[in-house]
């Protein structure tokens, strides 16, 4: 279309009045300029605005040659109303900056709702008529990715989207680095479309002069001298500018073969900026700019590489690109995001190797890996034949809990699978090593395994080394032994930063950089010259006058909470924008995460992470740094001394979270107003002075009622807080032995010096017994690390997918590749249990049945359920087979569970019938076993034998209403209430109770069971360990061997359906040692039914 309706002379202008050199920039400045409504123009990157601006005041409005009819205006300004007025009077051509909405103003005009008066036209603009010159022209422009434009706006304008391509980014990068390697290239290629032009024009004039000639010859033309002589002048330099026009066509093509040999490295730059932008669904916070990435890419081209060897200096250009990318976006990130973003990362460099080894080219391409089989059974995207994946065989080597996940592998991938079956002996020491990942035996170390084969069985024998393995797995992709840590340091921010940039700290919660940054800001330009602002209600216009004046003068401005002025934040960010700061102003802003944040402003700035340095010793020096020296020295020894307990109770409920539903079941917002209200409670326990009259349960009740525990609500949480309380506020902790579970001796002093000196002896890395957990819990951290990041990276990858087909619609062969797993997975499992698609064809049900115990009528409806369960899984994924085999129109309702399942979501039709796991593969998988085991449970029931035999909760889908079922069933054999009830638990019992059942399956977390009793697991052991069979029985309360809670010996444990600690279904007791019960409830032990 441009070259069309524009000419190589044209383009070669707009190119020099700063338009990018993509054929997409050129396609839309041909739109600007020639569409017959106002175009709006969405630009987040700025280019094709500051074009228009420069071409419009080169040309003038309307061939007026000076450009002063050419106004410029940003739509918040003040002085917009008054130029727009001037504009439409006197005939000017205006550019409205910041339209991201359009303003009431506007719409007469853009509807050109004219009024004749006499010889002229007006038009209403605000409370004025006034005359509307036709030479009047209006353009919008917004940075703004999605504008604002409701329904009856949006036919007044020509929308025109410059969001950059990959193959926009591509070109302006191969431009970016001919112009810095070979600057002679690109004035050649210039100077050749030049002539070529040239030519061209000479030739189309030729024509037009023979044409003329011809039209006006008289008389006979063969007779005409003069006519002739001018046919053969014309064939010879006709025929001499297509010899030229063919010899500049050999030129170009040898010039931009010359220029390909860096195509590479532009197109990687290009893949990775369009992979940054994924980041935006991790978090809201992560977005880069155009132009920053532009400034990551001229940084790599002025690495020091060999100039006289090419294909080294694009190998090193290459690697240090992706190193400077991989280090900006890193500080950007919270810690929790940066293996995903590693891996995220790591994984599009192996498509991208893959792919190019396959076509011969070079693409990194997130999506390239859509239909990677490896990665889909890595992120458990993938089918698994029969429904199990395998027959369950795995090698002697393997762990027998291991055994069906190795055995998933291997069927998935044989060659895997036979490598691991040769050498027993030496996979089998590869199995024990404690960092297995960083060493393999030679079958898979080969180079014919990947690096993703030796991760996926990692991920099956290892779980525990599954995190660090993704690291390893990062490291090679990146080249490097380790994983690279955050550039930091406020002296590298700084030089590293510009003036038009502001600098954003994304902070945790507790976190606060300012003190640094005030620290930093008095080294380099003086106390005198930095300004702060807490940004609240109020605060916006003096922050705007301090923004104005310090960029002016150069000075340095810090404005703090801006997640507390989100109304004021769009007009911030069009001021930074519209500011000529001094060289040496600096922007610093502080802000928590927040998806009201503008995007703009977020792209357009340097951001960095910061988060409060984990561990118990960091979180008490904060806690007595935040003390004055006064406030502790004040009072009695026993007062200091307490603050410390409380500072050390404060840090272990905080810190505790990071062993995540072990340590708490939920996240729990411990803050410092916590602590300072707990400070003041102390003062009033502590005024008699000495510690005998302190009055330790009503010290405890206020903690735990009205402080800390106000934020609990789970009763087992609770029951953690109130063992800590007992632990850490009582007469041991201050009467000058070791402070319990710690084995710190306090100082006898009120010296704020002498806490601070204990603290610092204190070593950095926390350990399990500090909290009284399990000592096996690290595996446990580390395994749902590595699960935490899996799971953000399905995410990621959805949305990607998502995103890509927004804007597009119903795409079938997108559908097909990304729900073609599922839909296998779920026709296998239809195969290989054919009687789960008959059963929900029956009738189900036998009807009412008042004769049917409450076991038996549990599990007929557990059954009808379970069908129905089935019906739904069956009946959508056929419905959106039918779509993509094109039987079928698509309906809403298929359409919403497709885009449920393209998003990696349960669908909520599936969802209302039974609450699974929360990822389709794993739905699918679950309710098929799970339907199949009912079969057992119904024949079972059928001939009175299923309260006879173990069993297995986990394989039911309401086991809540099963032990629901058996309460009733005792309540009507016992002649009791419900009420009167009790649940009575054996791990020593050999069969099943009269009033109960015997449950086999059960594992449990955080300790181990030997003959009944409660007992510590090894630090190497793994994080779930089988239980023993359990006997449960409903009895009377009150009964001698039921009522057993007052017992001191016996523990309550609750069991949970999953490992996410959602909902207790009943408690089990334990035995454990009497004089030990805290300290296991401090473990906090639980139950599981068995894995979906």
């Amino acid at each position: 279309m441009a070259r069309f309706t524009s000419s190589e002379s044209e383009m070669l202008l707009w190119k020099a009045e700063g338009l990018p050199a993509d054929p997409l920039s050129a396609a839309n400045a041909v739109c600007v300029l020639n569409s017959t409504q106002p175009p709006l123009i969405v630009d987040p990157s700025s280019h094709t605005a500051h074009w228009l601006e420069t071409h419009l005041r080169g040309s003038g409005a309307k061939g007026d040659s000076s450009g002063s009819s050419v106004e410029s205006v940003a739509m918040h300004e003040e002085r917009f109303t008054n130029a727009l007025e001037l504009a439409v009077r006197f005939g000017k051509t205006i550019v409205v900056r910041e339209a991201d909405h359009i303003e009431p103003i506007l719409y007469p005009i853009l509807r050109k709702d004219l009024v004749r008066q006499g010889p002229r036209l007006a038009v209403q603009v605000g409370d004025k008529l006034v005359d509307y010159n036709e030479d009047f022209r209006l353009f919008l422009v917004t940075r703004s990715p999605a504008p604002s434009l409701p329904p009856d706006a949006r036919h007044l304008v020509t929308s025109i989207n410059c969001n950059v391509t990959r193959g926009g980014v591509e070109s302006q990068l191969l431009g970016i680095a001919i112009t810095h390697e070979q600057p002679e290239l690109e004035r050649q290629k210039s100077e050749l479309l030049k002539k070529e032009e040239e030519l061209r024009l000479e030739l189309v004039t030729l024509e037009e002069a023979l044409l003329d000639a011809l039209a006006t010859s008289e008389g006979n033309l063969l007779e005409n001298r003069a006519l002739i002589s001018s046919l053969e002048e014309t064939k010879v330099k006709a025929v001499t500018i297509e010899k030229s026009l063919e010899e500049a066509h050999k030129l170009q093509v040898t010039l931009d073969a010359q220029r390909s040999v860096y195509k590479p490295l532009a197109s990687r730059g290009a893949a990775l900026f369009f992979l940054l932008g994924d980041l935006s669904h991790l978090s809201h916070m992560y977005r880069f700019s155009q132009s920053t990435f532009q400034r990551l890419f001229e940084r790599a081209l002025e690495s020091e590489a060999p100039a006289n060897d090419l294909g080294a200096r694009m190998s090193v250009l290459l690697a240090t690109l992706l190193s400077l990318v991989h280090g900006y976006v890193v500080r950007t990130l919270f810690k929790a995001d940066r293996l995903t973003f590693g891996m995220h990362l790591a994984h599009a460099i192996a498509a991208e190797a893959i792919a190019g080894r396959a076509a011969g080219g070079d693409t990194l391409d997130a999506e390239e890996g859509m239909s990677d089989p490896a990665w889909d059974h890595f992120l458990g995207q993938a089918a698994m034949e029969g429904g199990a994946g395998a027959d369950g065989r795995a090698p002697a080597w393997v762990p027998n809990e291991r055994a069906h996940k190795f055995a998933a592998l291997a069927s998935a991938f044989p060659e895997v699978g036979h490598a691991c079956a040769q050498a027993g002996q030496e996979w089998a020491s590869w199995a024990a090593q404690p960092q297995c990942e960083a060493s393999f035996p030679q079958g898979v170390a080969g180079s014919s395994a990947s690096p993703l084969a030796r991760l996926m069985l990692v991920d099956a024998v290892r779980p525990d080394r599954l995190q660090a393995a993704m690291e390893a797995y990062v490291c090679e992709a990146l080249g490097c032994r380790t994983l690279p840590a955050p550039s930091g340091g406020l002296a590298r921010l700084h030089a590293e930063s510009i003036s038009s940039e502001p600098v954003v700290f994304i902070t945790s919660t507790g976190s606060d950089p300012s003190q640094e940054l005030e620290e930093f800001a008095g080294r380099m330009v003086g106390l005198e010259r930095f300004r702060q602002v807490a940004m609240g209600q109020g605060q916006a216009e003096p922050a705007l006058a301090l923004l104005r004046e310090c960029a002016a003068k150069g000075d340095w401005l810090c404005l703090k909470n801006l997640h507390l002025s989100l109304s004021f934040l769009p007009i911030l960010e069009k001021e930074i924008h519209a500011l000529e700061p001094h060289e040496s102003f600096r922007l610093f802003c502080t802000t928590q995460e927040h998806d009201g944040v503008p995007a703009g402003l977020l792209a357009n700035s340097l951001k960095v992470s910061y988060e409060s340095p984990p561990g118990i010793k960091k979180n008490l020096q904060r806690s007595y740094d935040a003390w004055p020296t006064t406030f502790v020295g004040q009072g009695s020894v026993a007062r200091a001394q307490m603050l410390f307990c409380l500072a050390w109770f404060n840090a272990i409920v905080q810190e505790r979270r990071t062993y995540g539903v072990q340590g708490w079941t939920k996240f729990y917002e411990f803050s410092f107003a916590d602590l300072r209200c707990a400070s003041d409670i102390l003062e009033i326990a502590c005024k008699g002075g000495d510690s005998s009259g302190i009055k330790w349960k009503y010290l405890h009740g206020l903690l735990a009622q009205a402080i800390y525990g106000g934020r609990v609500d789970n009763p087992y949480d609770v029951r953690v807080l109130n063992a800590y309380l007992r632990r850490y506020f009582c007469q041991q902790a201050v009467s000058g032995r070791p402070m319990p579970g710690t084995g710190l001796l306090l100082p006898t002093s009120t010296n704020h010096r002498d806490y601070l000196e204990l603290i610092a002896s204190m070593p950095d890395a926390d350990t399990p017994a500090l909290f009284s957990l399990s000592p096996n819990v690290q595996r446990t951290v580390v395994q749902a690390n590595a699960d935490s990041v899996r799971s953000r990276l399905r995410e990621l990858r959805s949305a990607s997918l998502l995103a890509s087909t927004a804007g597009s619609g119903f795409s079938r062969e997108r559908w097909a590749v990304s729900l073609g797993p599922i839909m296998r997975q779920w026709e296998s499992l239809m195969t290989g249990a054919p009687q789960l698609r008959e059963g929900f064809k029956r009738a189900g049900g036998r009807g009412a049945n008042t004769q049917l115990s409450p076991i038996a009528a549990f599990v007929e409806l557990e059954g009808s359920n379970g069908r129905k369960v089935v019906r739904a899984i069956d009946q959508t994924l056929a419905a959106i087979g039918a779509v993509l085999r094109g039987r079928d129109m698509l309906t809403a309702e298929t359409k919403a569970d497709a885009e449920a399942l393209l998003a990696s979501c349960v669908p909520a039709s599936w969802d209302t019938l039974w609450e699974g796991p929360k990822e389709p593969l794993a739905y699918c998988r679950a309710a098929a076993r799970l339907a199949g085991a009912l079969d057992g449970w119904q024949r079972a029931a059928t001939d009175g034998s299923l309260l006879a035999r173990p069993l297995d909760l986990g394989q039911l889908f309401n086991p809540a209403r099963f032990l629901k079922a058996l309460a009733q069933q005792a309540a009507r054999g016992l002649r009791v209430p419900l009420e009167a009830l009790a649940l009575r638990t054996s791990f020593t019992a050999t069969g099943a109770p009269a009033n109960g059942c015997l449950l086999e399956g059960l594992s449990i977390e955080g300790a181990a069971i030997q003959g009944g009793v409660l007992v510590e697991v090894a630090p190497d052991a793994p994080n779930l360990a089988p239980a023993p069979p359990c006997a449960i029985e409903w009895v009377a309360r009150g009964h001698a061997a039921a009522d057993m809670s007052t017992s001191t010996s016996m523990l309550r444990v609750p069991l949970y359906f999953d490992y996410g600690r959602s909902a207790a279904l009943c408690e089990l007791e334990v035995a454990c040692p009497a004089s030990d019960i805290d300290n296991w409830i401090l473990h906090a032990p639980a139950f599981f039914t068995a894995q979906h």
